[in-house]
């Protein structure tokens, strides 16, 4: 059974989420605010950390960023900004997907699913050592892509590791392709990044 941390300053929004998502099989750790928040990811790593991006302490961007300097948990965004910015930033701070308010329940639950699905993907088809461009990936390459958001360690696995095609990977996500082409550019710099720090 997985173990989610909802962070939510509103009462009622954090109650009535909860409820919804225990009714789909989740067992929920509520926080009012990102430093309890922060607090009780310590105490207990969940599955997966949903986090409203306007608290009254810290800001989601700084628990999002806190919490992917140490784990590769997937983090999910919920906010009643629509500004681009604000769920660019999010996305960038480490969030792994985001939904705004008011919350749509089964499409919250959709979303946990298939961050779900996507790290358990990685931890299945991920091999041991294989060639990545002009970078030999070895014993280090499964803790780098570790560290990568879930988005781009879904595309980077199956583009690079298992060899699925641009086409395929557009058709199957239902993105357009310039899209698909963007996002496994960014995760190939990122990733390279990454492994200079693991191969030092």
């Amino acid at each position: 059974m997985h173990r989610l941390l909802f962070i939510e300053d509103d009462d009622q929004i954090r109650l009535a989420l909860r409820l919804a998502l225990e009714d789909e099989g989740y067992v929920v750790e509520e926080a009012a605010d990102g430093r309890s928040g922060l607090a009780a990811f310590d105490r207990g790593e969940p599955d997966l950390v949903i986090v409203d991006l306007r608290l009254p302490d810290i800001q989601g961007f700084d628990v999002c960023r806190t919490i992917r300097a140490k784990s590769i948990v997937p983090i999910m965004i919920v906010t009643a900004q629509t500004d681009t910015y604000d769920l660019v930033a999010g996305l960038e701070a480490g969030a792994d997907d985001y939904v705004t308010k008011p919350v749509v329940p089964k499409e919250l639950a959709a979303r946990i699913r298939a961050l779900l699905r996507r790290v358990q993907l990685h931890e299945t088809t991920a091999p041991k050592a294989t060639q990545f461009g002009d970078l030999e990936l070895r014993d280090r390459v499964e803790k780098a892509i570790a560290r990568l958001p879930a988005n781009y360690r879904l595309l980077v696995a199956a583009h690079y590791l298992r060899g699925i095609q641009y086409e395929e990977l557009a058709e199957a996500l239902q993105l357009p392709l310039g899209t698909v082409k963007t996002q496994l550019y960014r995760a190939k710099q990122q990733l390279r990044r990454l492994l200079e720090t693991e191969l030092r």
